[in-house]
């Protein structure tokens, strides 16, 4: 079924749900601790596909574009190391400021991890740390 949304956009469910991959789907079977935090959730710009630095579906893949929005929104949640790795083109890590915001991330195995960016579903960015990721099974 096609979708419209308040603002006429068609097919992409409910803007209201920051999480594009949550528009329209029912996540009454989803627990909770499973869910993506839109707090640490970025609307990455539409590219194109088959263009570099994009997702298979033409969202721009960046973690300097990622980790500077969410500086933007919400910079106390990162430490002054945190916003010095980030504003070198380097990503954060799981520190105790981190885990103060967001205490889902505040298990020991995690602590001090690199924070990775990646898509959640469509444009939809967001961060897990490294060890949580299969992002090292892909380039390895």
């Amino acid at each position: 079924m096609v979708t419209e949304d308040v603002f006429g956009v068609k097919g992409i469910g409910s803007t209201n749900q920051p999480i594009r991959t949550y528009r329209n789907a029912n996540l009454k079977k989803l627990e909770e601790k499973y869910t993506a935090d839109p707090r640490i959730t970025v609307e990455m710009p539409y590219v194109g596909k088959r263009k570099s630095r994009t997702n298979a579906e033409g969202w721009l893949r960046d973690k300097d574009f990622y980790w500077k929005e969410i500086m933007n929104k919400h910079p106390e949640s990162l430490s002054k190391a945190n916003k010095q790795k980030i504003n070198l083109g380097f990503s954060p890590i799981n520190d105790k400021a981190f885990r103060e915001h967001f205490p889902q991330y505040d298990i020991k195995e995690l602590y001090n991890d690199t924070l990775i960016h990646h898509h959640v579903g469509g444009g939809t960015g967001s961060c897990s740390p490294f060890k949580v990721t299969s992002w090292d099974r892909w380039n390895s």
